[in-house]
């Protein structure tokens, strides 16, 4: 061990000799290399030790990560929307930033409503923000729940109450032909950029699976005979409302990520 500890320290100050220039007290241009050295020469408890320098790439990378929150309490549509975005962006939620009331949706369009909640995070935190607003969009019944989808059995949100209803609704109809339509608003740098993505399918005729959340136990996509919640998530994430809206905010995030690199060099 002692032989391996000298040969080191020689190998160091080789090193240290031909790429470090004293600076001043004891830390040396060597130290940010890795090696925890002193003016005796490179001092380390652990001769195998090396901590890699950190490259330009890495830090430029680590900087022009862009932060974005994403406007909901919906623990189930965070993890849905990080799933598709994957490790490139870093996305906070409305109790990440301390917000824990819901934002009022008080229009009545999905457009509305989620303009309404990405401007309120913007205007009270500063941060860059996207929001989206789904509905469920019913062809018998002109159109409803729509803009009403989580509230549709009254205000306690209630998923199964809420499938309950449709289905009563719906009840002895032969046109069951749906459709999730999914608005995201992205607010960043002060710009507004609205984006869908829609799903067209049909009503089941009665609950099926046990996977997903709200109403895809009862919602067939176009070209499947199972629902959502039968699919399951990697095939949900490919095909969904969302998966589509989420795909077109991707873009808009690539344009603005390659701006902020050009203005950086």
């Amino acid at each position: 061990m002692e032989l391996l500890r000298l040969l080191r320290n020689n190998l160091c100050l080789i090193w240290k000799y031909k790429n470090a220039t004293k600076t001043a007290g004891k830390q040396t241009a060597f130290d940010e290399a890795g090696w925890k050295s002193d003016e005796a020469g490179c001092k380390n408890d652990d001769p195998f030790t090396f901590v890699p320098p950190k490259t330009k790439d890495q830090s430029l990378k680590t900087q022009t990560m862009p932060t974005l929150v994403f406007a909901t309490h919906n623990a189930h549509k965070a993890r849905e929307i990080e799933q598709i975005l994957g490790p490139g962006f870093s996305v906070k939620t409305l109790r990440d930033i301390g917000q824990e009331e819901e934002i009022p949706e008080t229009a009545d369009t999905l457009e509305g409503n989620a303009l309404l909640k990405a401007r309120f995070v913007q205007e009270k935190y500063g941060f860059d923000c996207f929001s989206e607003d789904t509905g469920l969009e019913v062809e018998a019944l002109d159109g409803a729940p729509g803009v009403h989808t989580a509230r549709y059995s009254g205000e306690a949100r209630d998923p199964e109450e809420n499938i309950r209803l449709l289905l009563t609704n719906l009840a002895g109809q032969t046109n069951r032909q749906a459709r999730f339509r999914t608005i995201i608003a992205l607010v960043m740098e002060g710009k507004e950029i609205l984006l869908e993505g829609i799903c067209p399918g049909k009503i089941a005729l009665q609950k099926q699976g046990t996977g997903g959340f709200g109403y895809d136990p009862v919602f067939m996509p176009e070209g499947y005979e199972q629902t959502f919640a039968e699919l399951g998530e990697a095939v949900k994430n490919q095909i969904s409302h969302r998966a589509k809206a989420t795909r077109k905010l991707i873009e808009q995030l690539k344009v603005y990520t390659a701006n902020e690199s050009e203005l950086s060099e």
